[in-house]
This record gives structure tokens, sequence and C-alpha cells, in this order.
């Protein structure tokens, strides 16, 4: 008969297991209120070797908090405000590939890219091939 083998767990170990899971329901539950604070200290952290510097200059510590978070939110708002009109001009080059494509009967792109539109490609593989019935960009 083979010898057993003895499964043990240090002592304590139970309580870091409890308290782990604990701490993943909490965060699961909680998600609302973690992720904003989370942001904040992140923010904090970045921000705040600015807010030191400007310190350093014998600028106030409100004054230097008010714009290094203005600025701070300037550039995210204008980085979310980028990203927002790229993604509607690439809503709409899709949805213009997508009636393309329906209004010719067909479900491939090849010349009719409406990246190639939005880009103002001149090429000759970029024309539409002729269609009885169908009108030119």
């Amino acid at each position: 008969m083979p010898a057993q083998i003895k499964l043990t767990q240090r002592r304590g170990s139970t309580v870091i297991n409890l308290a782990v899971a604990a701490l993943i329901i909490a965060a699961l539950v909680g998600r609302e209120i973690f992720v904003p604070v989370a942001l904040a200290v992140l923010l904090s952290f970045v921000l705040a070797p600015f807010v030191i510097r400007m310190q350093s200059w014998r600028i106030p510590r409100t004054l230097s908090v008010l714009v290094v978070v203005f600025v701070g939110f300037s550039i995210i708002f204008s980085l979310g405000g980028l990203m927002v009109s790229q993604a509607s001009r690439l809503a709409a080059a899709l949805r213009i590939g997508i009636v393309l494509d329906v209004a010719m009967g067909t479900r491939w792109l090849g010349s009719r890219n409406p990246f190639d539109r939005l880009l103002g490609c001149r090429r000759p593989a970029c024309r539409p091939p002729s269609v009885p019935g169908h009108h030119a960009w």
C-alpha cells in the first residue's frame, strides 16, 4: 500500500484566503466607489510633482493646485474629444460602406472601401466598378 501524502497548510493561511476573498467581493460590489477613488489617487500621484514645482516658483499652493488640475483635465477632455471625433468619423465611414454594399447588392467592399473615399483616394482601384443604374460618388 503506497504511503499517503498529508497536506498541511501554514498557520493563518485560511484567514488570509478569507481576507482576499472578502476583498474581491468588496471590490466587485463596491466598484462604483472604488474606481473613482482609485482614479483620484492615481491623478494625485501624477499631478503632485507639478504642484510641487509650481510651489518652488513661489506660487501659492491653492493657485498651483487649481492651475495643475485645470491643465490636467483640459488634456484629458481634449484627448476624449479627439477620440470621440475619430470614432464618429469611423462610424460614418463604415455606414457609407454598408450603404454602398446594400445599394450595389454585394458584400464585397473591394475597391469601394469607404476609407479610401474618406482619405481621398484617386487611384483607379479606388473607383467602384461601373454598374448599370449606379451613380458615381
